[in-house]
């Protein structure tokens, strides 16, 4: 195979990049539709262009605010919004995407390794979840970097390789769900280092990986080592099997494109109920794309391929069994919206697909392809509910409702946690809103301004809150709450507040 020309190249990767973010554009064009888990990263963000600095995203106590850092950077070049904390997101995924078609096309033709980043481009909603609403996003790509380093350091010196395996640790302190990552590129990385001139070599090499692993956990193992980090969300539990078992099924087909789910709106996902060959069709594709994986990640054992593009299928291929191996035991799952912990599969998807690249023509590449990118192509794109109807104006409601509730002297408010932080972020913190469920609280200082004023908001919305319109009228008419019987009713669009007096 000849090398490509730099037109050559730059061509495929800007052809990736281009459907990239065409097929999210509904997004895009929609950002105003972001959720309270985003908006916390995009509060945090805004607070720290003022100055306020903390190790751990707001809540928690094992994600980083590398995310948040990444927002404040893009907010203070364009300004905090909501678009402007999507494209904070979907960026490092550009990013990412560049990464992973570089990595191949060094090992295979230019345009047959842009056919197979499809799974990068045309995702199904689980992992349209990370490339769209941080966080996560960081941890991932900064574990694609490690990848990318590793295959360039393979024919370079042992130091390089080490600079790969330090990137892979940071990854962890990004976010730990960069360890589901690590057996396929730490397994990458022992095969890039692999010398022919020997064992010592080879040896020496995989030492200095190793090396460069240690030193960038240093981060991570501080973290773990502050007195506000918590462990539980990284227990594995082998207890939870069973349960976890039962929701793997649905997770792994909507995964992969094989059973499609739609958005009703931002909080409803149904099974979609179109024509029944289309049904089959998606799962039909979905079902190849899990095979075309498995088959990729065992073409390592091919010796008629390349070594670099078997390392390849090492690392994507090995994804499958790990991931779901730490699905089953992960005490972070417990619904269906837990797919999106299935998302290293397709993420690392591309890699596995690179042996059928180097195997096969363009053209026939294209057509054994085109059943599994559209299967997660229509899990993706219905994923998308609302966005694909003009939603635009309803970030107006908020807008409108902060309006009003300053006239009336309100500028503090209590709302379900899924429009607490959401209405908070899109209002610029002229309404500050915080959970009604004192658990689900992820900014102390924000609690205390709202339990300090007399007058204080409950919001509505039915589209996001999880309780009905009437439940908290009728905990106040019963006296069951700090506020006082009588109240009067602010209503914005969709949304409504209750103006409360504490006694």
């Amino acid at each position: 195979m000849g090398i490509a020309g730099p037109k050559k190249r730059s061509w495929a990767l800007v052809l990736v990049l281009v459907a990239t973010l065409a097929f999210r554009w509904p997004a895009i064009v929609n950002a105003t539709e972001t959720n309270s888990d985003a908006a916390v990263v995009g509060l945090q963000a805004m607070h720290m262009l003022r100055g306020e600095l903390s190790s751990f995203l707001w809540g928690s106590g094992y994600q980083t605010s590398i995310d948040s850092a990444f927002a404040a950077l893009v907010f203070g070049v364009f300004g905090a919004s909501a678009r402007a904390l999507l494209m904070s997101s979907l960026s490092l995924h550009l990013v990412l995407t560049g990464l992973t078609w570089s990595t191949i096309a060094r090992r295979i033709d230019p345009w047959r390794a842009a056919i197979v980043c499809w799974p990068l481009v045309l995702t199904s909603s689980p992992l349209q979840t990370y490339i769209l609403y941080p966080p996560r996003q960081a941890s991932l790509t900064i574990a694609v970097a490690a990848i990318w380093a590793l295959d360039r350091a393979a024919d370079r010196r042992a130091r390089e390789l080490a600079a790969g395996g330090a990137l892979l640790s940071i990854a962890w302190f990004a976010d730990p769900y960069a360890l589901v990552l690590t057996p396929s590129i730490l397994a990458f990385g022992l095969a890039c280092a692999v010398d022919r001139t020997g064992l010592d070599a080879t040896l020496r090499r995989a030492a200095a990986l190793v090396a460069g692993v240690l030193v960038g956990a240093v981060p991570f193992a501080m973290l773990r080592a502050n007195p506000h980090a918590t462990g539980g969300q990284l227990a594995l539990t082998a207890s939870l099997a069973v349960h976890n078992g039962r929701l793997l099924w649905d997770g792994l087909l909507w995964t992969i494109g094989a059973r499609v789910w739609s958005a009703g709106d931002a909080m409803t996902y149904v099974p979609w109920g179109g024509p029944a060959v289309v049904r089959a069709l998606a799962f039909a594709g979905g079902t190849l794309f899990l095979v075309a994986i498995a088959l990729g990640g065992a073409c390592a054992f091919l010796r008629r391929l390349p070594w670099g593009v078997r390392r390849l299928a090492i690392a994507g291929g090995l994804a499958l069994p790990v991931t779901l191996a730490g699905f089953l035991v992960s005490p972070m799952v417990t619904d269906l919206f837990s797919a999106r912990y299935l998302a290293a599969i397709p993420l690392l998807a591309p890699f596995a697909l690179a042996p059928l690249a180097h195997l096969l023509r363009a053209r026939a590449l294209t057509l054994a392809m085109l059943p599994s990118a559209f299967a997660c192509g229509l899990a993706g794109w219905l994923g998308y509910g609302p966005f694909l109807r003009d939603t635009r104006g309803k970030a107006l409601d908020e807008l409108a409702l902060a309006h009003a509730l300053e006239m009336s002297g309100v500028r503090y408010g209590i709302a379900d946690y899924w429009v607490s932080y959401r209405a908070t972020f899109l209002t610029g913190e002229r309404l500050t809103i915080v959970p009604a469920n004192p658990a689900e609280d992820r900014y102390a200082p924000y609690l205390e301004q709202v339990e300090a004023s007399p007058l204080v908001a409950y919001v509505y919305d039915p589209v996001r809150s999880r309780e009905s319109s009437t439940s908290m009228r009728d905990r106040v008419r019963a006296g069951e709450t700090p506020f006082m019987r009588d109240y009067t009713i602010v209503h914005a669009g969709r949304l409504s507040a209750l103006v409360l007096r504490r006694q």
